[in-house]
């Protein structure tokens, strides 16, 4: 018997690196609305012309949490992700806005996640080098420079193309910043 499981909420589902494609293609056969977005690699990586996952050992399935089971008992699944209560659905909007830009001509590539209050550093450009922490707000990108002693800041406006995740341990030099992606 053959279901239909196009019902429900969005979920990720860790699976086996590499293995994104097979496995969508089980779930699919099952009934599940399965979502694996990939990306092209770069000519500069690979003299493939493959494409790759964009989230390497993720998969976003659309079912009713009760069937759970079914899926995780599927060949190369290792869990549904969740919060130890039980599986946690993806908003609706995140993986319409992933497919959108799946399915655009845009060049997209996987890039690190920057949540608020992680340490980053700015890779390029004029402050190249420079520390602090990550704040999120309302849409533009801003770079706060804080002085702590006097308890002043600064401000401008910063590429976050130009930032990266910084170790935990990094100095800042007794400077604080901050680079506000203003959402």
């Amino acid at each position: 018997m053959f279901t239909h499981y196009h019902t429900g909420l969005w979920f990720a589902a860790l699976v086996r690196t590499r293995w994104e494609k097979g496995i969508a293609r089980l779930l699919s056969d099952k009934g599940y609305e399965v979502f694996a977005p990939e990306y092209p690699r770069s000519a500069r990586l690979s003299h493939s012309s493959q494409n790759t996952a964009l989230f390497p050992g993720y998969l976003f399935i659309k079912f009713d949490h009760t069937v759970s089971p079914r899926i995780v008992n599927t060949r190369g699944v290792i869990r549904i992700v969740g919060n130890g209560k039980g599986p946690v659905p993806i908003p609706n909007h995140e993986i319409e806005s992933i497919r959108m830009l799946v399915q655009s001509e845009a060049l997209i590539t996987s890039w690190p996640y920057l949540k608020a209050g992680q340490k980053i550093r700015i890779i390029s450009g004029p402050l190249e080098g420079i520390e602090g922490i990550l704040l999120r707000d309302r849409g533009r990108g801003r770079l706060i420079v804080s002085l702590h002693l006097l308890e002043r800041s600064v401000s401008t406006e910063v590429d976050l193309s130009a930032v990266e995740v910084a170790g935990p341990g990094t100095p800042t030099s007794g400077v604080a910043v901050a680079a506000q992606n203003c959402a």
